[in-house]
C-alpha cells in the first residue's frame, strides 16, 4: 500500500499550529530534535525506514497511537483516550462507610464531581465507578 508521508507532514504541521505550538515546542515535548519535527513536516518522498520519533510525536498532538500509520494510509488521526478519573483519597478511609469504602477499592473510578449544595456549606461528592 502506497504512504503519503506530504499528507503526514501536512497533517502534523496542521494538529502542531491549531495548538498554538511551535516545531520548538512540539520537539520539546515530543522529546525529539527540531530537525526531526522539520523532517516530518517537510517530507515529499518515502524515506527508507519509518521513524522511530512517530509515537512521541502523536503522543505530544494527543493523538491515539496508529494515527500516524492511519494518516499514511488515507484515514484520520484518532485522538489519545482521556486517562481514567480517580478519586482523591479520602483524609482517612475510616471516615467513609463501609460500603463505599468497599466501592472505592473494588472497582474502577470513571468519574468525580463535587457539587455546591449551598445549604451551610454542604458538598456532595459523587464517585462514579464501573466494575
Amino acid at each position: 500500500m502506497t504512504q503519503d508521508w506530504k499528507r503526514l507532514g501536512d497533517a502534523i504541521r496542521d494538529a502542531r499550529t491549531s495548538r498554538g505550538m511551535t516545531q520548538i515546542d512540539l520537539a520539546t515535548a515530543a522529546e525529539v530534535s527540531e530537525a526531526t519535527v522539520q523532517n516530518l513536516e517537510g517530507a515529499r518522498k518515502n524515506p527508507r525506514r519509518r521513524p522511530p520519533s512517530l509515537p512521541r510525536i502523536e503522543a505530544a498532538l494527543n493523538w491515539a497511537a496508529g494515527s500516524a500509520t492511519r494518516i499514511l494510509e488515507g484515514g484520520a488521526p484518532l485522538d489519545a483516550p482521556s486517562p481514567p478519573a480517580s478519586a482523591p483519597p479520602p483524609a482517612s478511609d475510616s471516615q467513609l462507610p463501609l460500603r463505599v469504602q468497599h466501592e472505592l477499592r473494588d472497582s474502577e473510578v470513571v468519574d468525580t464531581d463535587v457539587l455546591d449544595l449551598s445549604a451551610g456549606g454542604m458538598r456532595l461528592v459523587v464517585v462514579v465507578t464501573r466494575g
